[in-house]
């Protein structure tokens, strides 16, 4: 639900940025016909029509123009007077309203507060951030080439350090101003009922090419817009996130799947974070620097329980493969065995021996190094419980730790999230590991015997699940 959902908010924010695009093409193609008259050409003879006459729709009749060329030219007024051109006599603006409102009239000249709203949510959406830092993406904003189906774009904020103070009082210093990037991930993959942000972005640039003067935030900025009759362009978003945003929730109240939910951007991103979590797509420093948190426990704790499994799986597959690669002695039988490339493996079982599962070699460790590095490590396990003895008992004892494991996942989710990050999984995940390497080995019967009498006990009440913290 939470990828549908999105992708249906994403939906009704591309239709509404489309449809402003669709009718801008339309405008452009439409005022560039030569049988529309242009301004110069038609303000003497409707300066000399009674107002009057103007609002009962007669200006069509005295210029001689078919209702659709008295529309277009209509649009050629609204759009003069929205770009603040030269002064222009009220009576030609009389004629254009008669015949389409400066509202309905926008979208075909410009972007509308309908697009921003859309361009900007789906940006928000795309890359997954707070939205600070969106609202602050630069004109040229792109950074670098797409990579592995992925774009960089930039974020700057300008950051004031001023003087300080104390007691109450100014104490004398100069204020000093830095920019502050940031770098934010967007996907480029694109599809014509799903474009890509990169398309977004360059349409929104087209329909506020008009907006922009040649200096000063509303060239450097992406998010420029006005509202429909006046004149003025503004570049500050505080309403979007209030009143268009509330607007676009309005007219989708009817929607199946997002209709009079009380959708938020903390809610957007948080949705953006536990879907590319679900996919196994979790990099703590990113979705941290992205969601713009201090810790990755924090980050950690805006997961839902199905992200955090699939953390959990991955760390598990980790695991195995670490095992795999580490477990055999003779590197270049073993390649010979699994038909795996000598180099391949030897690089596994780097991986294996950094993850500590030296254990597993069956080697003895090299007590030197093992001395010089005890002042630089935590303190390690005892002996015994860094070997996995074959017999019943142990594992009884495995397969006990697991099931206690998983069955207060959900239960430390909730409770300590930082400590189920920095403990529980990692153990959780090595249990599974283990078991998962019995059910395949040699002692599986064995293993699955075992299993079979806990499951007996439990149901029983004969036995219970250990308490572990």
């Amino acid at each position: 639900m939470n990828v549908d959902m999105l992708e249906e908010v994403r939906k009704c924010l591309w239709a509404d940025l489309k449809d402003n695009y669709e009718k801008f093409k339309l405008g452009k193609a439409l005022m560039s016909d030569p049988t529309v008259p242009e301004i110069s050409d038609v303000e003497e003879a409707l300066i000399s029509v009674t107002r009057e006459r103007l609002r009962k729709g007669v200006g069509c009749a005295v210029l001689g123009l078919t209702r659709q060329q008295g529309w277009v030219l209509a649009l050629k007024i609204l759009r003069h007077r929205a770009s603040n051109g030269a002064p222009l006599n009220e009576n030609l603006f009389c004629f254009a309203r008669s015949m389409v409102s400066h509202a309905d009239a926008q979208p075909y000249f410009e972007a509308t507060t309908k697009s921003l709203n859309a361009a900007f949510h789906i940006i928000l959406i795309d890359v997954g951030a707070n939205s600070q830092p969106v609202e602050d993406i630069p004109f040229d904003c792109f950074k670098g080439k797409t990579k592995k189906g992925k774009i960089t774009i930039r974020s700057l904020r300008l950051v004031k350090n001023r003087g300080a103070t104390q007691n109450s009082r100014n104490i004398q210093g100069k204020i000093a101003s830095t920019i502050e990037e940031t770098e934010l991930v967007l996907p480029t993959k694109d599809h014509p009922d799903r474009p890509s942000g990169i398309r977004v972005i360059d349409i929104y640039k087209e329909l506020t090419a008009s907006m922009r003067s040649e200096s000063g935030p509303t060239r450097d900025r992406l998010w420029v817009w006005r509202v429909a009759w006046e004149t003025k362009v503004k570049t500050s978003l505080a309403s979007v996130g209030m009143e268009r945003w509330q607007d676009f929730l309005a007219r989708n109240a009817d929607n199946p799947l997002i209709g009079m939910l009380a959708l938020t951007r903390q809610i957007l991103r948080t949705s953006v974070a536990n879907t590319r979590g679900e996919r196994g797509e979790i990099d703590w420093v990113i979705q941290q620097a992205m969601m713009g948190h201090s810790t990755a426990g924090t980050t950690f704790e805006y997961l839902s329980e199905k992200a955090v499994r699939a953390y959990l799986n991955a760390r598990i597959r980790d695991f195995l493969n670490a095992w795999e690669a580490v477990g055999v002695i003779d590197i270049e039988h073993a390649a010979r065995v699994l038909d795996i490339a000598p180099e391949e493996l030897s690089k596994r079982a780097l991986f294996g021996l950094e993850n500590g599962l030296e254990f597993a070699t069956g080697r003895p460790e090299d007590e030197t190094s093992m001395q010089e590095d005890a002042d630089k490590k935590e303190p390690n396990l005892v002996s015994g419980a860094k070997t996995f003895s074959i017999s019943d008992k142990a594992m009884r004892c495995l397969e006990l730790a697991r099931r206690a494991l998983r069955d207060q996942f959900e239960w430390m989710l909730h409770t300590n999230p930082k400590r189920l990050l920095r403990m529980w999984v990692p153990w959780l995940a090595i249990c599974e590991g283990y078991c998962r390497v019995l059910q395949r080995s040699g002692h599986r019967v064995r293993f699955k015997n075992v299993c079979s009498e806990i499951d007996v006990k439990l149901q029983s009440g004969q036995m219970r699940l250990p308490l572990i913290w």
